[in-house]
């Protein structure tokens, strides 16, 4: 049985290493210079660990990746770091009840409704009924006009764009139920971890194919199964049209903490600022990991044509530094000691009402099978859920075969 697999992301990963525990001859094909997907890292000289170009963690309830990583010698690292939100100049944090109480934004009757829905979204076992509102229109509805306005209207257009009054109250609510205080990250980061699902794979006699676009026809030719792993399936096997965004950061390697110890993630509320979300690495995994330095992300979901995709890195350092300055008036351009820029490519899909009506089947033909972050819906991207997808499209081939 020789099973061709398109993309090395965790989903073509743990596809590739199902398959070839069951004993076929498995060929993987990744256009990067390394697997992982879009949760590839890298690493400086000076570093211990890599860092994922596009920031990442995983949750205490992420079973199906916290067990191929187990069954693979790399357990997972957990910590409690503070999430926070920016709004009218200032940081709050909003990371549980207290905090949501304590936020003056809102006053006593929209922190009680807001905490109240939010505590029934974490209970109901399955929101899938809820994609018929958008989340616009639903949350409107259920926490009131004033708490979606000052809270999720600036995170979901942050978010989503133009896109923000599509998106369904079924993917909001699984970002909800999905979520867990403790985030946790792999000793030597993700990389390691698709390196060591990787290297497994290759031990199995398993082969992996970087820096090569291969033809889904050519493919078909010359294997008994095709797994594609792109966002987009080969004509005309195209998914129905599934907008997408584009992820943008802002990598930065600073010589002084940007954010205060312990907070990780930090909201923007203001919709002013060119970007989303500040995301200080090193309060969640250690400066020591990385030469003593610390690391920093800004982070956006910009559509395909938007202006920042064609700036080149010092242009959009220059641009978001003023707003930096907002956020920490002691910060300055002297604390940048390196900077980066990553483009990820179609890194957040949109469900829109009713999506679950057109997602398609893993078999797309006879030998052909496709998968890829929009069919987990109603859950957000991530490795866990790609892992999972991957695995169940592997024992589908397997049975057909």
């Amino acid at each position: 049985m020789k099973v061709a697999i398109i993309g090395a992301g965790f989903s073509g990963l743990a596809a590739g290493l199902e398959l070839a525990k069951n004993g076929a001859e498995v060929e993987i094909f990744e256009s990067q210079d390394k697997v992982g997907g879009l949760a590839v890292g890298f690493k400086e000289e000076n570093w211990d660990w890599t860092a994922e170009k596009f920031y990442h963690h995983i949750f205490t309830n992420d079973s199906e990746i916290i067990s191929l990583s187990i069954e693979n010698g790399i357990a997972p690292k957990f910590s409690r770091p503070k999430t926070c939100v920016y709004w009218h100049q200032k940081t709050y944090p909003f990371d549980s009840p207290i905090d949501l109480l304590k936020f003056p934004g809102l006053n006593l009757i929209d922190k009680l409704r807001m905490g109240l829905v939010l505590a029934v979204f974490k209970l109901i076992p399955n929101g899938k009924f809820l994609e018929r509102w958008t989340a616009e229109n639903g949350l409107k509805f259920l926490i009131g006009e004033n708490g979606y306005k000052v809270i999720w209207e600036p995170l979901l257009t942050g978010k989503f764009s133009e896109f923000s009054s599509k998106v369904n109250l079924a993917w909001f609510w699984a970002r909800i139920k999905k979520r867990t205080s403790s985030l946790g990250t792999f000793p030597g980061g993700f990389q390691t971890l698709a390196d060591r699902l990787a290297g497994k794979i290759s031990g199995l006699g398993g082969k992996i194919h970087l820096n090569i676009r291969v033809d889904n026809d050519d493919l078909q030719n010359k294997f008994d199964a095709v797994l594609s792993t792109h966002t987009f399936f080969p004509t005309p096997y195209s998914l129905l049209p599934t907008p997408y965004l584009d992820a943008h950061v802002l990598f930065l390697e600073l010589n002084q903490s940007f954010l205060p110890p312990n907070i990780y993630w930090l909201n923007i509320l203001d919709r002013k600022f060119p970007f989303l979300v500040v995301c200080e690495h090193t309060n969640f995994v250690g400066k020591e990991n990385f030469g003593g330095k610390y690391l920093l992300y800004i982070g956006n979901y910009l559509p395909k044509n938007h202006r920042l995709f064609t700036l080149p890195p010092e242009k959009v350092v220059q641009e978001f530094l003023p707003w930096l300055i907002k956020i920490n008036l002691e910060f300055s351009r002297k604390n940048i000691d390196k900077y980066y820029v990553f483009h990820g490519k179609n890194a957040q899909p949109v469900m829109t009402v009713n999506y679950s009506r057109q997602i398609p089947q893993v078999k797309i033909s006879d030998k052909l099978y496709g998968i890829n972050q929009a069919m987990i819906y109603p859950w957000d991207r991530g490795i866990n859920y790609a892992a999972e997808l991957g695995k169940r499209a592997a024992r589908m081939i397997i049975n057909d075969l």
